[in-house]
Formats: structure tokens, sequence, C-alpha cells
């Protein structure tokens, strides 16, 4: 299994350390050290699941929207963000401690617009989240229309990750980012986009097909 680069900072520390207690609790052979080399091996453990970055197939459909992130739809309706225009259906997916926690790119296009805005720390799955919270706003062109993506920090999640530059080329399936420990993604679709999601919908991330850009029949 693939570990993204953003766990490595925990990753390291955390096997160094683990393999230091378990040396000293076979050295030393005292009873007490096998709490620390538990403890540890549970962080260790945890930290490796949930940096885990398993390998996505996108469908090979050019007009499909993707889910950006894994876990749960909690909300599916009309309320757009006033500092985002131009765009009538919000998705939004919260992910928690157990979910695979790399974003993809729903769609291919260009980066026309990428924003971080410093903010609260709220519960990811509140709607005083979606206006308070940290978050980054990133909006795709392409040829059928413009999506809207905001990545949303969490009472845990600190650390929004987000390895895309303005004016850049990205194609749908493609990681650009996470949020560390639980979080929140909204995408922000036109009114030329038909979705097929629900909520209370499981997706996952380059692969669930979220709605699809409508064939222009002009």
């Amino acid at each position: 299994m693939k570990i993204a680069s953003e766990g490595l900072f925990f990753i390291y520390p955390g096997a160094v350390v683990f393999v230091i207690l378990l040396i000293l609790y076979i050295v030393l052979d005292l009873a007490v050290l096998i709490y620390p080399v538990v403890a540890s091996a549970i962080f260790l453990g945890f930290t490796l699941f949930f940096f885990r970055d398993p390998e996505r197939n996108a469908p090979d459909i050019s007009r499909a929207l993707l889910a950006p992130a894994d876990g749960k739809i909690i909300a599916l309706d009309n309320t757009i963000p006033g500092y985002l225009n131009g765009f009538n259906t919000r998705l939004s997916i919260f992910l928690s401690m157990l979910n695979v926690h790399v974003n993809r790119i729903p769609t291919s296009g260009i980066i026309q617009r990428l924003e971080y805005h410093p903010g609260q720390f709220k519960p990811a799955f509140t709607e005083k989240a979606a206006e308070l919270n940290e978050h980054t706003i990133i909006e795709i062109d392409n040829k059928y229309g413009r999506i809207g993506l905001c990545q949303r920090a969490g009472t845990i999640a600190r650390r929004i990750v987000c390895n895309l530059s303005k004016g850049q080329r990205v194609n749908r399936g493609e990681r650009f980012g996470m949020i560390r420990f639980g979080s929140r993604v909204d995408v922000y679709m036109p009114e030329n986009v038909r979705t097929f999601s629900r909520i209370g919908d499981r997706v996952k991330a380059g692969e669930t097909v979220i709605g699809e850009f409508a064939i222009d029949e002009s």
C-alpha cells in the first residue's frame, strides 16, 4: 500500500520511537516498558492506516465529475457562499478518521482560482464550518464549464495540504492534496451538471461519478 508523502512527518519519528522503545524493552527486560512500546506501536499503526494512498482508476468519461474525496455525502443543496459565483448546487463530503484522506481532481481543466483562507476549527460536519473554518478555494475551468472546490478543516484537522498552483492544467483523478485528521470537501456545480448522488451515499475519490456535464444541444 502506498503512503501519502504528507504522512512521513509523523511516520518516520513514530517508527524511530517504536524501534528504540522495543530495543530498550528487550535489552533491559523491564516489564514497565511494554506500555510505551504498545502505545508507540498503536500510534505508528494508526498513522500508516490514516495516510494510506490506494491507487484509483478514474472512469474514462470526459464529461464525468468525480468525487474529490472519500467519505459520506452530508449535503446536496443550493447553499452557495457569497465568495463563489456562477454555481447553483453544493455537494458536501464528510471524511471521518477512517476514510482515505488524499484528495483528487474531480474534472480535467485549468486551475483558474486558488485561495487559502485561515479560520476556525469547528466540527467539519456542521454548517458553521462551511463559512468559518480554515479553507482553500479552488476553481477549475474546462470546455464544459467550471467547478468549484473547498477543502475545509475540522476540529482535529489543522493542516490543509493543496499541491496546486493557479494556471496549472490538471487531469481528473490526479492527487492534489489532503486534510490531516478528519475534514470536509465541498463541491460547487453549475446548472449544466446533472448530479447522480444522494445524501448518505458513500463515495471514493477519483472513482465515484457524482455528476456529469450536460451535452450542449445548441
